[in-house]
């Protein structure tokens, strides 16, 4: 444990990643009609990014969590008109923050999540782009290790509301 200047014991954690991805068959579904969808293989893709992610426990068994991602994935396929374009559905900017507090066995959280806007079609139409949205959350899980998944097995059991303010969001 260490000092935060204030007396108080506050254990943190960090992760810095740079990430990037190529891919050569990547598969986009897109929406049909009301109740299906089409999986279309988009050819070749790439993805490159960075990610921050920390994690900090404090006195009264309180846990802040939190995760930043910042990715650019574009159509890399053979078709001139998608070429460069943004991949679907994959906001550019991702972040999370999440307060959590262990309550005996029980752990429950509420967080703030922020996405930026994203395209939702492989043409990038602006008039087709969902906006940004923020989302707040509540949830509650607690961790089970029961003897069938051996000395180091672990299973998490939670519930979440999601949105619970009931933001209008779509994609």
């Amino acid at each position: 444990a260490e000092s935060d200047g204030l007396g108080v014991g506050f254990n943190r954690f960090g992760r810095l990643a740079l990430f990037q991805a190529r891919t050569e068959q990547t598969i986009v579904f897109y929406q049909v009609s009301a109740r299906s969808s089409r999986a279309i293989n988009i050819g070749q893709t790439r993805t490159r990014g960075l990610e921050l992610e920390g994690r900090g426990e404090g006195p009264w068994e309180v846990k802040i969590t939190g995760n930043l991602t910042w990715q650019q994935a574009t159509d890399q396929g053979p078709d001139p008109s998608y070429h460069g374009n943004d991949l679907p559905f994959l906001s550019d900017l991702v972040m999370w923050l999440r307060l959590g507090r262990t309550a005996g066995p029980w752990q429950p959280w509420v967080e703030l999540s922020w996405e930026s806007e994203k395209f939702r079609d492989r043409a990038n139409t602006k008039l087709d782009k969902a906006p940004a949205r923020e989302l707040f959350n509540l949830g509650l899980a607690r961790e089970l290790e029961p003897d069938w998944l051996g000395v180091a097995g672990r299973l998490t059991v939670a519930a979440e509301v999601v949105n619970l303010l009931d933001n209008t969001v779509h994609d």
